[in-house]
């Protein structure tokens, strides 16, 4: 049978099919990707990702900024050449894969030991493994979501995964405390419902969080949500402020009023305002209003008190309350990695602790 002239590679001298599977089980181009993945991940860790271009220019010149701009070296791990070089990986590992399996059918076909079949049976696993652990990224990376979120407690909030609308209901939060006083562990009972209907409830700690088909509701931190009340001329504000937090008190920005909370107020030995402990055994509130960056007021109250600020500004504390901080995650790939790092646990001790009993089985 006569071949026809393009069903031949001319330098190799066998059919395209051949030379393009060889290619693409090829171990030497696996490694050649690998390394050249380990080497423009580089940029991804030694340069700050996802800056404004600005970022880059002021910080590096115009030069180099252009540069990480124009080779995407600012966005490293979502640009479309490490795309492609990761699909690149994943097609020879692919090929690899099929290669290692069609070899162990051929050496079940000579019905070897066992030692034998062991040994060789933990080729195709190790590249099946490492196929789930790059797949499972693959798709970590494009469908994973995550979101953070606070709700004052008792309070609920909102949130969209993929098409479906949720709702978070936190009830109650509570802390437990080590002897001296420092938290220990914090709950929040949690609560999620969907279209006014109960779909799943459960206490959620650190390291302990809320399952519901594939995503996760974790507990992350926590603070103390303040609620104010600021008055002039006769018309009023309420606010609901985070610890910490500060308020500008005009449009310009140059009148802020700073707030710190103390649950378990009192003063150190210089005395200097201090929380004893983190209950709220003896809760005030202590603010700072400057102008232009210059203190005008400063005062401590207690809850459901007032004071008078200068320019006839009346403050109210009027009452503290905690947040939950959560953590919402969902990342599809996970289960396929884990699947992928079985594969590899498995296929590792059997092929290379039956190295030598394979062979001399085979």
């Amino acid at each position: 049978m006569a071949f026809r002239k393009h069903d031949v590679n001319s330098c190799t001298g066998m059919g395209w099919g051949t030379f393009l599977w060889r290619l693409l089980t090829s171990v030497r181009i696996a490694l050649l990707l690998f390394s050249i993945l380990a080497v423009v991940c580089l940029p991804g860790i030694f340069i700050p990702q996802g800056e404004d271009p600005s970022f880059y220019y002021h910080n590096y010149g115009d030069l180099v900024g252009s540069l990480i701009t124009a080779l995407d070296f600012d966005q490293v791990f979502t640009s479309t050449w490490f795309l492609v070089l990761c699909l690149l990986l994943f097609i020879n590992l692919l090929a690899c894969t099929i290669k290692r399996w069609q070899n162990f059918y051929r050496l079940i076909i000579k019905k070897p030991s066992i030692t034998a079949v062991l040994h060789f049976l933990g080729s195709p696993l190790i590249h099946t493994g490492l196929l789930l652990v790059l797949l499972g990224a693959f798709i970590g990376a494009f469908y994973s979501f995550e979101h953070y979120c606070e709700i004052a407690v008792p309070g609920s909030q909102g949130i969209t995964i993929g098409e479906q609308r949720y709702e978070l209901q936190a009830v109650s939060f509570d802390i437990e405390h080590h002897p001296d006083g420092s938290p220990s562990q914090y709950y929040t009972d949690l609560k999620l419902a969907k279209d006014g209907r109960n779909l799943y409830e459960k206490t959620i700690s650190v390291n302990n969080p809320l399952s519901y088909q594939g995503f996760k509701v974790y507990q992350f931190n926590y603070g103390w949500l303040l609620a104010l009340s600021l008055e002039k001329d006769g018309s009023s504000r309420n606010f609901h402020v985070k610890d910490g937090d500060q308020l500008a008190l005009n449009e310009e920005g140059s009148e802020i009023l700073q707030l710190r909370f103390y649950p378990d107020w009192a003063r150190d030995a210089k005395g200097r305002p201090i929380s004893r402990t983190p209950q709220a055994n003896n809760p005030q509130l202590a603010f700072l209003r400057t102008s232009g960056g210059l203190p005008v007021d400063i005062g401590m109250l207690k809850p459901q008190d007032s004071a008078e600020l200068g320019d006839g500004l009346k403050i109210t504390f009027s009452g503290y309350r905690n947040y939950t901080g959560l953590h919402v995650k969902k990342d599809p790939g996970v289960p396929i990695v884990f699947t992928g790092f079985v594969f590899l646990g498995c296929g590792i001790p059997m092929y290379y602790l039956l190295s030598k009993r394979g062979r001399k089985g085979e």
